[in-house]
């Protein structure tokens, strides 16, 4: 078996910054850093964006987003760092050899790039439709228990608060 001069691993990023950087040739703005950051601001930042937006309203108030957006700078500092570190020279072209063979669509690098962003406004227009339903019946059980104040809200196994008489 014939052993590998330099022993590089290739990973899904690698093969992202690749379809960036080969995007690059269509488009002049994106680039291989970019593709990577949209991915990792997806898989990263938002979920921890997610589940604070569904914190307490006490504890969701105008200092937290301060933190948060600080964090966020945080997390594009750490990422320029990381991604500085990881593709120097040696690596970019490394990766571009391992994938020179590999056939370019510019339709699925497109795609690629876009995809974190699809995803999004997918999560958001799916939990907007949620919030809605949740506000509508919170309405109407709320109406229903000052109307009548003697149905009076019972906890069920699951902890969920459920009006005496559900219809």
């Amino acid at each position: 078996m014939k052993r590998q001069k330099n022993k590089h691993r290739f990973y899904l990023w690698d093969y992202l910054w690749w379809t960036g950087e080969r995007l690059h040739d269509y488009h002049s703005r994106i680039t291989g850093d970019d593709m990577l950051q949209m991915h990792f601001m997806f898989f990263v930042y938002f979920p921890i964006l997610m589940l604070c937006a569904f914190a307490k309203p006490a504890f969701v108030n105008r200092s937290f987003f301060i933190y948060l957006l600080a964090f966020y700078f945080v997390l594009l500092l750490v990422w320029w760092i990381w991604n500085k570190q990881i593709y120097r020279a040696s690596r970019r072209k490394a990766v571009m050899k391992h994938y020179a063979d590999v056939n370019f669509n510019p339709g699925k690098g497109f795609l690629l790039f876009f995809m974190p962003l699809i995803f999004f406004i997918g999560v958001v227009i799916t939990l907007r439709g949620v919030i809605a339903e949740n506000q509508r019946l919170f309405k109407h059980f709320s109406k229903r228990f000052i109307d009548n104040p003697s149905v009076g809200p019972t906890i069920s196994y699951t902890w969920h608060i459920i009006p005496a008489s559900y219809p």
